[in-house]
């Protein structure tokens, strides 16, 4: 009897054992989720910040141009397009000679 009590006893142990080692791996994965999501959108405004800086320096009008046609193709939503107004990729009719194109 005493046996069998040891080996229950064992197998809980194991068993918090495990579930606390899971709850970990899950605490892990997500901070390592957070962590690209975080890298991702660095990337994203460091592109989006040189090309700007690139745009306005006025030194690539025809790579400028040529982008602000790709724009107008895949930018659906309206508040995107209203987030470009102003700048050198504004997507309005008066944002540019190729804006309907």
């Amino acid at each position: 009897m005493m046996m069998v009590q040891e080996v229950a006893s064992r197998l809980e142990v194991a068993r918090l054992k495990e579930r606390a080692a899971r709850a970990k791996v899950a605490r892990l994965r997500r901070a390592v989720d957070g962590v690209n999501r975080r890298l991702a959108n660095q990337r994203k405004y460091v592109l989006g910040a040189a090309l700007m800086a690139l745009a306005e320096s006025g030194k690539a009008e025809s790579m400028v141009t040529g982008f602000r046609r790709w724009l107008n193709r895949y930018v659906s939503r309206h508040q995107d397009r209203i987030a470009l107004a102003g700048t050198p990729f504004d997507l309005s009719a008066n944002g540019g000679d190729d804006a309907t194109s």
